[in-house]
């Protein structure tokens, strides 16, 4: 499973980085995708709103809210 890590990323700089980052990898066939948000709120909510722009669904890792995980098929 691919991964984006977003520890340190501003808020800012969040929506274009995650934008390529699905595309590249709905583009490549990548089944699953894991995005790792840490405790923000606001970035969860950032992640949250892309993934359903794309028509994907966010599911969270059991026990970790930290980690968001997205079956692009």
């Amino acid at each position: 499973m691919k991964e984006l890590d977003l520890h340190g990323i501003k808020h800012e700089n969040v929506r274009q980085l995650l934008d390529s980052f699905i595309w590249m990898h709905m583009q490549n066939k990548t089944g699953t995708i894991k995005i790792i948000t840490g405790n923000s709120s606001e970035m969860t909510n950032i992640v949250k709103t892309v993934v359903e722009e794309y028509g994907f669904s966010v599911v969270y890792k059991l026990g970790n809210s930290a980690e968001i995980i997205v079956d692009l098929i």
